[in-house]
């Protein structure tokens, strides 16, 4: 069927769908007057350097960011691919 046309049923088993990784989830709202509101997050442990206070030395350490995307179209895996895009021009 058509990937961009999915129902509740269909998006609590985004996990399940290849183009989407460990890394993104699918959320949607009920109805609120206006239609349905969906989303798609991205998220992904960004490496920093923090300073230690007492050595005086410098490590790295992980932060975790995320990316959403909230939209009344359920078009997941193209706003996957925006995300993703983001992400990696972040890196």
């Amino acid at each position: 069927g058509n990937s961009n046309n999915k129902d509740d049923s269909t998006m609590s088993e985004g996990g399940k769908q290849g183009w989407l990784g460990r890394s993104a989830f699918l959320l949607s709202t009920g109805e609120d007057g206006q239609g349905k509101l969906y989303g798609i997050c991205l998220y992904w442990n960004e490496p920093f350097l923090s300073k230690d206070p007492v050595t005086g030395e410098y490590r790295t350490l992980q932060s975790r960011k995320c990316f959403c995307v909230l939209t009344r179209l359920p078009f997941f895996e193209i706003h996957y691919k925006v995300l993703s895009m983001l992400v990696q021009d972040r890196a």
